[in-house]
């Protein structure tokens, strides 16, 4: 499709001009270019009055042309900067993007060593919880052990004292068979004691009549 171009009548230093513009160029665009154009030529004109018409669009060209390269050297130092700006950007990003990875990494890296600690305290866990289980078990095994002394030392303990009943109980028969035997004893004595006084009194006796014999019978 064929692009419709915009025509516009100016006037620029007392001459009218027919001005074709693109489509997206409105009107008052045009118009703007074209009094732009007419007020640089009157202030040459006012600063050199004695250029003729030729001359002064010349000039005025060559002032417009400056003013645009100009711009254009401001526009370029704006993208240059705009570029190194970009730069900049993408430096201190690709930066930030490495200092990320470097965090990630080192994050990874203590993540893993957190993981390591806890598979080690779940290790040792498992196994605080078998040795305690082996604790308990011992435990229990001890009080069943125990349990059986205590009873056996009961049993021994009412056995030992029906023992020491028993042999209280033949002590005191001993006892009293050997004060009845002592008893028994005391009476013999006096008895012994007893017919000792009788024997004394008869051999007494004896040797009195003895003597009386021989008193009797002397060659005897």
């Amino acid at each position: 499709m064929t692009e419709e171009k915009k025509s516009v009548t100016v006037d620029i230093y007392g001459t009218q001009y027919k001005l074709k513009g693109g489509a997206e160029a409105s009107t008052a665009y045009i118009q703007r270019v074209a009094a732009e154009v007419d007020g640089r030529m009157r202030q040459l004109s006012d600063n050199f009055p004695r250029l003729d018409m030729p001359r002064l669009a010349v000039l005025t060209a060559v002032n417009v042309m400056d003013d645009c390269f100009k711009l254009m050297q401001e526009l370029e130092k704006a993208q240059l900067k705009q570029d190194m700006s970009e730069r900049q950007r993408q430096e201190e990003r690709a930066q930030q993007q490495r200092n990320y990875e470097d965090e990630q990494a080192a994050w990874k890296k203590e993540l893993e060593g957190l993981k390591a600690q806890v598979q080690q305290l779940q290790e040792e866990k498992e196994q605080g919880e078998q040795r305690i289980a082996l604790e308990r078990k011992r435990n229990e095994e001890l009080l069943r052990e125990l349990d059986q002394l205590k009873t056996a030392v009961q049993q021994d303990k009412a056995e030992w004292e029906q023992q020491m009943d028993e042999q209280k109980e033949a002590h005191s028969e001993e006892i009293r068979k050997l004060r009845e035997e002592l008893s028994q004893g005391s009476s013999l004595q006096e008895e012994y004691a007893k017919l000792q006084e009788e024997y004394a009194k008869l051999q007494t006796e004896y040797n009195e009549w003895i003597q009386l014999v021989e008193q009797d019978h002397p060659g005897k």
